[in-house]
């Protein structure tokens, strides 16, 4: 009767944790058998990941436009805060006029930069 492992798989030499080695002598032809211990054990050497450099970029045209039209807008709101009168109408078309010409503009120094 043979023993099964907990997966109900017949042990062999696929399955053996431990299994030996044979060793053949150059010299006298004959054939050892090694018992594999923990001190004959090579410990695998430590590899560590490669990682890719990270190109470092600079921030997308879209993201600086949007953070300038927030920060106009903020400065806007302290202004009327603090008792300005603001045309609503007439700073709304500045800003959206303002943020589009930003976006053309940096759309075409980024094409430069990259082309050149």
């Amino acid at each position: 009767m043979s023993t099964q492992d907990p997966r109900g798989l017949e042990p062999d030499a696929t399955t053996s944790p431990d299994p030996a080695v044979e060793e053949t002598d150059p010299t006298t032809g004959a054939t050892q058998v090694l018992e594999p211990d923990e001190t004959s054990a090579q410990p695998a050497p430590e590899t560590s990941p490669v990682r890719p450099e990270r190109d470092v970029r600079a921030p997308r045209v879209g993201t600086v436009v949007w953070g300038l039209v927030l920060a106009v807008l903020g400065v806007g709101v302290l202004a009327w805060a603090a008792g300005r009168q603001i045309d609503v109408d007439v700073a709304a078309i500045v800003l959206v006029a303002g943020a589009g010409v930003a976006l053309l503009v940096g759309s075409v120094v980024s094409g430069v930069r990259r082309r050149g």
